[in-house]
C-alpha cells in the first residue's frame, strides 16, 4: 500500500540518512508497542524519552511531542514550565488509553487548547495519521512552526554575533585606552568649538590638573592660561586655512614644555578640531645647556692654554729677579727680606691658579698626599691677609687636632680661599667668619666655613655650583670660582654642600683621609 505523504509536512532527518520522514516525534514516557508501530508504519520518525526533563538533550528541531498521560497528572513546576515554553513552538499531544484515564488538571489542559489528544481507540481504528496531520496542519497554518523555529534560532544567532561584536568592541576600547595611557606625552582632542574630546591622564599629571573628568567641557575653562592661549590661536589658524600644524614652547610652573597642535579634518576635508600634544623638554633643555657650557669650557681651555704660556715667562722672570734681590745687602732687613718673600710666594701662587684653571678644562696629573687640614686652613687665611676686605673682619677659628685631609695641597688653598673669599665679599668686609675642622660620622675630615652674611637668595642656590654663573657684577667675577671649587673637592673623592639662611651661610667640605679614599 502506497503512503501519501503531505508535501507541506515533509522534512529530512540527520539521522535518516536515505529516508525522508513527515516529522520528528517525541515520544516521552510511552510504553505502546502498537502506538510505536503505527508511527512507524506511517512514515514518522520517532525520538523516544524516558522524562519531560530529557527534552533538553534534543538537539535538533523536532515536530510535535507525544507526552504520557501519566505525567501530567501531576507535573513538577519544573516540566510545567517546560511543556509551557514548548507549548508555543510545538504541538503537543497527550496519551492516554481512554479520556477516562486523563485526571482533571490534564482535561483542562486539553479543553483550553494548550494540549491536544490521542487515544488507544484511534490507534486501533487507523485515525493515529489523521489525528497527527490535523494537529501539524493547524500547527503549520497559524505559522507558528517554522517562523517561531525561525525565529529562534535568528535570535540565538544574533545574540551570539552580538556578544561576540560586544566583546570586540571592549577589546578595542581596551586597547585604545591603553595605548592612550602608554602614550609618554600630554594628549589633548578638541573639537572646532573647543569642547574637550579627549583627555589622557600624562596631561592632567604635567599641567597639575586634579584626576577629575574633563570631557565635555570648554578648554579655557580647564586649561591653565598660557596652554588656552596656544590653543585658542591654532583653532582660529585651522578656520582660516585647509591644512595647518603649529609648535611652540612654553614655560609653566618652573619646567618647559614643547606644544604642537594638529589639525583634524573629517573624510569630506572640513574641520574636525586638533590634536594636540604636550611635551615635557626640561631634562632636554637643560642637557642642551649643559652641553652648551661645555663647549664654552672646551674653548675657554684653548685660551687659557696660550694665556698660560704668556703668564710664565713674566713670572719666571719676577720670581729669578727676586731671587737675586733677596741676595743683595739691601734685603737683609726684616721689611725688605719679608716683601720680597711674600713678592715670591705670590708668583708662586699665581702660577698655580693658572695651573689650576687649566685642570679645570683638561685633565691633567696632581701630586696628591696626606696634608694636615689645620696647617692648610691656616696657609690659606696666611693668603687672604693681603687682601684689605679682610681687615675688618673677625675670625673664629674651631681646629679639632689630629685631622688630616687626602689630596692636592694646593688646589685645597685654592677651594678654600676662593670661599672664604667670597664669604667675605658677602658680608662687604665686615663680620665674622667661623672656620671649623671636625671629624666625620660618615667618616673623613669636615670643614666648615661660616659667614654672617645676608645670605644665598633661595632661587640662586640651585645655581651656585653651576660653571659661569655669578651675582656679581660684569667684569668683578667669571663664574668659574664655585665651579672649580666643586670639581677639585669631587676629585679629591670629597662632597661639597651649602646650606644659607639670611644672617648665616655655610660651605660644608667632607674630605676623605688616605685610609678613607682607598675604600
Amino acid at each position: 500500500m502506497s503512503t501519501r505523504i503531505p508535501k507541506i509536512l515533509v522534512e529530512s532527518h540527520p539521522t535518516g540518512v536515505g529516508h525522508v520522514y513527515i516529522a520528528d516525534i517525541l515520544m516521552i514516557g510511552i510504553n505502546c508497542p502498537r502506538l510505536k508501530s503505527s508511527l512507524d508504519d506511517n512514515v514518522y520518525h520517532v525520538i523516544p524519552l524516558s522524562t519531560i526533563a530529557e527534552i533538553a538533550t534534543v538537539t535538533h528541531a523536532f515536530g510535535l511531542v507525544l507526552l504520557n498521560a501519566a505525567l501530567v497528572i501531576d507535573p513538577s513546576e519544573a516540566d510545567i514550565e517546560q511543556l509551557y515554553f514548548l507549548s508555543d513552538a510545538t504541538p503537543l499531544v497527550v496519551y492516554a488509553e481512554s479520556l477516562n484515564d486523563l485526571s482533571p488538571h490534564a482535561r483542562n489542559l486539553i479543553t483550553d487548547g494548550t494540549f491536544e489528544w490521542v487515544s488507544g481507540y484511534e490507534i486501533d481504528a487507523g485515525l493515529l495519521r489523521a489525528r497527527i496531520d490535523k494537529v501539524l496542519l493547524n500547527h503549520r497554518i497559524n505559522g507558528t512552526f517554522v517562523q517561531q523555529q525561525e525565529v529562534a534560532r535568528e535570535k540565538v544567532r544574533l545574540e551570539e554575533e552580538l556578544v561576540v561584536k560586544n566583546l570586540l568592541v571592549e577589546k578595542e576600547r581596551d586597547v585604545s585606552e591603553s595605548i592612550i595611557a602608554s602614550v609618554g606625552s600630554g594628549l589633548l582632542i578638541v573639537d572646532i568649538e573647543g569642547t574637550i574630546i579627549l583627555i589622557n591622564s600624562h596631561t592632567q599629571t604635567l599641567l597639575g590638573l586634579s584626576p577629575l573628568g574633563y570631557v565635555g567641557l570648554l578648554f579655557d575653562a580647564v586649561l591653565p592660561e598660557a596652554f588656552a592661549d596656544y590653543i585658542r590661536v591654532c583653532l582660529k589658524k585651522c578656520n582660516d586655512k585647509e591644512s595647518h600644524s603649529d609648535l611652540k614652547r612654553i614655560s609653566f610652573n618652573g619646567f618647559i614644555y614643547q606644544i604642537a597642535a594638529y589639525k583634524m579634518t573629517q573624510k569630506n576635508g572640513s574641520n574636525r578640531g586638533l590634536l594636540v600634544f604636550i611635551h615635557d623638554i626640561s631634562e632636554q633643555e637643560k642637557l642642551a645647556s649643559q652641553l652648551y657650557h661645555n663647549e664654552k669650557l672646551a674653548t675657554i681651555g684653548t685660551m687659557l692654554s696660550g694665556i698660560a704660556h704668556e703668564l710664565r715667562n713674566p713670572l719666571s722672570i719676577i720670581s729669578a729677579r727676586v731671587q737675586r734681590a733677596r741676595m743683595s745687602p739691601l734685603a737683609e732687613s726684616g721689611p725688605i727680606a719679608k716683601a720680597f718673600e711674600s713678592i715670591e710666594n705670590q708668583s708662586h701662587r699665581c702660577s698655580t691658579i693658572v695651573n689650576s684653571l687649566l685642570n679645570f678644562s683638561r685633565t691633567s696629573s696632581s701630586s696628591y698626599a696626606l696634608h694636615d687640614a689645620a696647617a692648610v686652613l691656616d696657609e690659606t687665611l696666611t693668603y687672604s691677609a693681603y687682601q684689605n676686605s679682610f681687615d675688618t673682619i673677625e675670625i673664629i677659628k674651631h681646629y679639632t687636632p689630629g685631622l688630616s685631609i687626602f689630596g692636592d695641597r694646593s688646589r685645597f688653598v685654592q677651594v678654600f680661599l676662593n670661599i672664604i673669599t667670597n664669604a667675605a665679599d658677602a658680608m662687604n668686609g665686615k663680620g665674622v667668619l667661623t672656620i671649623s675642622i671636625v671629624q666625620s660620622s660618615l667618616g673623613g675630615t669636615r670643614i666648615e666655613i661660616e659667614d654672617n652674611g645676608p645670605g644665598i637668595p633661595h632661587e640662586v642656590m640651585s645655581k651656585i655650583f653651576d660653571p659661569f654663573f655669578t651675582t656679581k657684577d660684569p667684569g668683578k667675577g667669571t663664574g668659574l670660582g664655585l665651579a672649580i671649587c666643586q670639581k677639585v673637592i669631587v676629585e679629591s673623592g670629597g662632597a661639597i654642600v651649602c646650606s644659607s639662611v639670611p644672617g648665616r651661610t655655610v660651605f660644608t667640605s667632607t674630605l676623605p683621609t688616605y685610609a678613607g679614599r682607598l675604600i
